[in-house]
């Protein structure tokens, strides 16, 4: 688990609470340089999202900049969680940033 990842995962502000949880999970996945390679089957069962739901996560995040998604044939893909855009997203002090489709 990288500890770095999650507790900046915790305040990242999506429009998707499914993308959100993915990313949760993602991050408690991940090693100390923020990789990880859950299968989909894997990914859907620890946030208990359909696997369309996390497959339409996943390219969300990846649109967003907050993963990069490296895929490796038959076997599972590489996720890799993007710190640096992951703090412009944070939530600080009651107040949204506006990143995240200019909600307010």
């Amino acid at each position: 688990m990288s500890a770095e990842a999650v507790t900046m995962i915790r305040n990242v502000r999506l429009s998707s609470s499914p993308a959100k949880f993915v990313l949760w999970v993602l991050a408690h996945l991940a090693d100390d340089d923020h990789r990880c390679t859950p299968s989909v089957a894997q990914l859907s069962e620890a946030t208990q999202c359909a696997r369309r739901t996390v497959q339409y996560a996943l390219t969300k995040l990846e649109s967003a900049g907050l993963i990069s998604i490296e895929p490796r044939g038959r076997q599972t893909s590489v996720y890799t969680i993007h710190l640096d855009i992951a703090a412009q997203r944070v939530h600080h002090n009651g107040t949204r940033e506006t990143g995240d489709h200019g909600e307010r």
